[in-house]
């Protein structure tokens, strides 16, 4: 394992003095096996800067376990930044209201200071409920009076706010889209990918699935800082494993061929084996897309799925029963942290879909699926 207690700056060689900062540094290295080492920043390049940063309860450092190191802080570690203003108000957005405070509030706290060089605010969770109009309206007023008060500095805007709970994937990524839309709109920059960052849903949050934990703050401010130097973050997850529990009911036999990869706006789902089985302990009827079948509930990897089924995959399967085997098409859904099968095939009449009996089990072949990793 490489020295992690330094950060290369062209040139130059830094220590990160903060031992929880270099603790999550050797975590980050591992799940995700960047070259965190050699992270490149130009040297001097923070070195003249003055960041104003903006949150919400992420910002914090908020869980129900206890406060974490947050994001705010792991940039201002690892850039060595120390005239740094931060503000941050569990609960606030930009339309949002937590405490009488919102995004702008906190801004209009901060003395006037033509020093300020960038302004981050990395919010999103707190916004959902608004419209189109009123988060536009919202970044027309904060973009003003931050010119007003802060005349030098640049404006970047991020959407941070996800879950592990697939039912909240769909109101997320249309904030997310809004976002995105007015930032350019009302003359800020939008921190391109950095909305990927808690993509690791079973390695980044707290127990209420939507407050990051440690190393989910630190994803998020290594995101930031990549985003700031390059235009955007890239976020890169190695292939690991799609465990699953199966169902009372169900056991399963290969299924731990099941697996992903993550890349930005692209995850992918395959399984590495021939074929993989799960059997009954009671025997099935199954007909066509009317039957159902949940197998199990996800306990790892980088995709869960929305609740609306937008994560499917046709397979193979030959389904076996008291008469034998036989050969049919099927539909693997991944849907709000659990995986499903559904059948496709048509009777021999070719009038509806065709009727199994007495399944004992299926076989599920090889399969590869790629998804847009936003609904997943």
């Amino acid at each position: 394992m490489p020295d992690i207690s330094k950060i290369q700056l062209e040139s130059a060689v830094y220590n990160i003095k903060d031992e929880t900062a270099r603790n999550n540094l050797q975590t980050f290295q591992t799940s995700t096996n960047q070259e965190i080492a050699n992270l490149k920043i130009p040297k001097n390049y923070f070195a003249n800067k003055k960041f104003l940063l903006i949150g919400d309860s992420y910002a914090e450092g908020y869980t129900p376990d206890g406060n974490v190191t947050s994001w705010q802080e792991f940039f201002i570690n690892l850039t060595g930044l120390t005239n740094t203003i931060r503000k941050y108000q569990g609960g606030s957005g930009f339309v949002n209201i937590s405490s009488n405070k919102t995004f702008q509030t906190l801004l209009e706290e901060v003395t006037n200071d033509t020093t300020i060089t960038d302004i981050v605010v990395l919010g999103g969770y707190n916004d959902t409920a608004y419209s189109e109009i009123q988060i536009n309206n919202a970044f027309k007023s904060f973009q003003l009076k931050a010119n007003e008060k802060f005349p030098n500095a640049n404006i970047y805007i991020g959407a941070i706010g996800w879950s592990n709970d697939g039912s909240q994937i769909y109101t997320l990524n249309q904030l997310i889209r809004k976002y995105k839309t007015y930032a350019p709109i009302c003359n800020m920059g939008y921190l391109k990918n950095i909305e990927y960052s808690l993509h690791e849903y079973f390695e980044s949050f707290s127990s209420d699935g939507y407050h990051p934990n440690s190393h989910g703050q630190y994803i998020i401010g290594l995101s930031l800082i990549q985003a700031l130097l390059t235009g955007g973050a890239d976020i890169q997850f190695d292939y690991t494993n799609i465990n699953i529990t199966p169902n009372t009911g169900i056991t399963l036999e290969d299924f731990d061929s099941f697996g992903c990869t993550f890349s930005n706006n692209i995850v992918e789902v395959s399984s590495q084996k021939t074929s993989s089985i799960f059997r009954f302990t009671t025997p099935i009827t199954a007909s066509g897309r009317s039957t159902t079948i949940e197998i199990g509930t996800i306990t790892s990897g980088y995709i869960i799925g929305s609740e609306y089924s937008i994560c499917q995959i046709p397979v193979k399967i030959i389904i076996g029963s008291s008469e034998g085997f036989k050969n049919a098409m099927g539909i693997l859904i991944i849907r709000n942290g659990k995986i499903y099968l559904e059948f496709g095939q048509a009777n021999d009449a070719g009038n509806n879909y065709q009727t199994y009996t007495n399944i004992t089990q299926i076989q599920i072949d090889s399969f590869h699926g790629i998804f847009n990793s936003a609904f997943c």
